[in-house]
């Protein structure tokens, strides 16, 4: 344990989050700033409402098969059956075929019941692809495991600054068709060659990775769940919100601000991802949950600050203030941080709790219960409306706001749900202390007993050796 080969490892899981993780945000990057492009071309967004509910209906249901795959502990269970080179070398190559196939037929591409399974395909190659990689230093670190899990993560968001650029430039001149199949390359030839750098440090067995559906019944798993559950609406609704108003700056300078502002989340995410595993290795795990959550909360409110001074959030529109950028760069150095720090300790956390079997699976069960609220449509219904007038969409500012005091509200409920994990996991820990006392009494018991019967019964044999002579 927190030994040099266990670097290897880490290294081997950085590669993983740089070639293939890192893709999805990557390509939400790269959208965004073609939406700019289209917005100078007719000033209109680069899609409709329906377009973006059918991105929002893919995305949600790649993210609930994800986690639906982790829950149900298929990649533990191949990882322990097989290994975790063999189960991440087969969710890159899900992951590669989904994004590689339907580019080669536009007609396939268009296809809503092809879109459907191909989001269904590629949310099982990124359950396969990420909880192995991200889970596996638990294996390895014990000391080091936050700062290790934090520096692997970065590979995440250095890939994704990297990679946003790359897609640009391919969609501007070659198109998405060109780009997928440019995504799907990278993917599985990346994955194919840093699998071979993981190692597990346990030994492979059928029975282990599995769901144990007896966690449901654990006090610290329901508030966990309902942390996570209640920060993840905050946290969905605080991503909405800032893309939209992040959109709205960019178009306002003519898109030069794009990016900028992803090297500002790029670093904002490396220091919580290394700063806030280092931290926690020397504090704790479990409480950096809550912690993490209350800055994303902080976050939320500088960002509440900054829209109500603002008579109106639509270029275009009469009496436009345009928040400044820097205020916007500090609400997203907050949620970098805050986000880093969460992905460093969730693994570490989750081990301290519930052990390594249960790893893969509750840290899958995490990724169902945060993405699953995808498919609420409340805020592309409250944000965006048609302008009879202008003749494109507009914000409406009321609706920012209340959804950005929901948004608030909900992380902070989240941080407090958090908060009580130490205390429960102390408490538990207390009861299993407790029994095995108990169980160690009761046996010291039962021999001293046992040696009480023994003892009279030699007296016994005594006593009948004795009469009879």
């Amino acid at each position: 344990m927190d030994g040099k080969k266990g670097i290897k490892v880490a290294l081997g899981s950085f590669l993983i989050h740089f070639f293939a993780t890192s893709m999805l945000a990557a390509a939400a990057v790269s959208i965004s700033i073609t939406n700019v492009v289209e917005w100078e071309k007719d000033k209109n967004f680069g899609m409709n409402r329906s377009q973006l509910n059918q991105i929002i209906l893919n995305y949600g249901i790649m993210m609930i098969s994800c986690g639906v795959t982790g829950v149900l502990g298929i990649p533990g269970y191949l990882g322990h059956l097989t290994s975790y080179t063999i189960t991440i070398m087969l969710g890159g190559l899900l992951m590669a075929l989904t994004l590689f196939l339907p580019s080669m037929s536009s007609g396939m591409a268009e296809s809503g019941v092809v879109m459907i399974i191909q989001a269904i395909v590629l949310g099982i190659g990124i359950s396969l692809n990420y909880i192995p990689a991200y889970t596996i230093l638990a294996q390895w670190y014990h000391k080091r495991l936050g700062l290790m899990t934090g520096i692997s993560l970065s590979g995440c968001a250095l890939g994704t600054l990297v990679f946003s650029i790359i897609n640009n430039s391919v969609i501007r001149n070659y198109g998405h068709v060109k780009a997928m199949q440019i995504q799907g390359i990278i993917i599985i030839v990346g994955c194919l060659m840093s699998s071979l750098l993981i190692k597990m440090h346990i030994l492979k067995s059928k029975k282990a990775g599995f769901f144990d559906w007896k966690i449901i019944s654990d006090t610290r798993f329901l508030v966990l769940a309902s942390a996570t559950l209640i920060s993840g609406l905050g946290r969905y609704m605080f991503s909405w919100l800032t893309s939209t108003l992040l959109f709205m700056i960019n178009i306002q300078h003519g898109g030069g601000n794009g990016v900028a502002t992803c090297i500002v989340l790029v670093v904002s995410q490396l220091l919580g991802f290394i700063g806030g595993g280092y931290l926690s290795d020397r504090t704790g795990y479990i409480g950096f949950i809550g912690v993490s959550m209350f800055v994303f909360a902080i976050s939320v409110l500088l960002l509440l600050a900054i829209i109500i001074p603002s008579s109106s959030l639509t270029p275009g529109m009469p009496e436009v203030i345009s928040p400044t950028t820097w205020p916007i760069y500090i609400v997203l150095v907050l949620a970098g941080i805050s986000n880093g720090t969460l992905g460093s300790v969730i693994p570490a956390s989750i081990l301290q709790m519930f052990g390594p079997v249960r790893l893969p699976s509750v840290t899958g069960l995490l990724v169902l219960t945060i993405n699953i609220l995808v498919f609420i449509p409340t805020v592309n219904y409250t944000i965006f409306n048609d302008s009879e007038a202008g003749g494109y969409n507009y914000i409406n500012k009321e609706g920012f706001v209340i959804l950005t005091i929901l948004a608030f509200l909900a992380t902070v409920i989240g941080g407090v749900f958090a908060l009580c994990l130490p205390k429960l996991n102390r408490r538990y820990k207390r009861k299993l202390l407790m029994r095995e006392l108990e169980q160690q009494h009761h046996e010291i018991r039962r021999e001293s007993v046992v040696i009480l019967s023994s003892e009279k019964e030699v007296e016994e044999e005594k006593k009948i050796e004795t009469i009879i002579r």
